[in-house]
């Protein structure tokens, strides 16, 4: 994607991750796949709701 990013992470391991989706109107669209197993996605998409009216998902349109 636009903003696409690797982290290779060990079994069990926690690793924090930080989006700034300010700029995309507070909506995000995360996936986590697995390097060697392209049958595997865990995908998340929403909007961070702050109480401010906002403008649809940019990606609708």
């Amino acid at each position: 994607g636009k903003y696409a990013t690797t982290k290779e992470i060990a079994p069990a391991e926690e690793v924090p991750l930080t989006l700034d989706v300010e700029s995309q109107g507070n909506w995000y669209d995360i996936a986590v796949r697995i390097k060697g197993d392209s049958s595997f996605v865990i995908q998340l998409a929403g909007r961070l709701e702050t109480g401010v009216a906002c403008t649809t998902d940019p990606l609708l349109a």
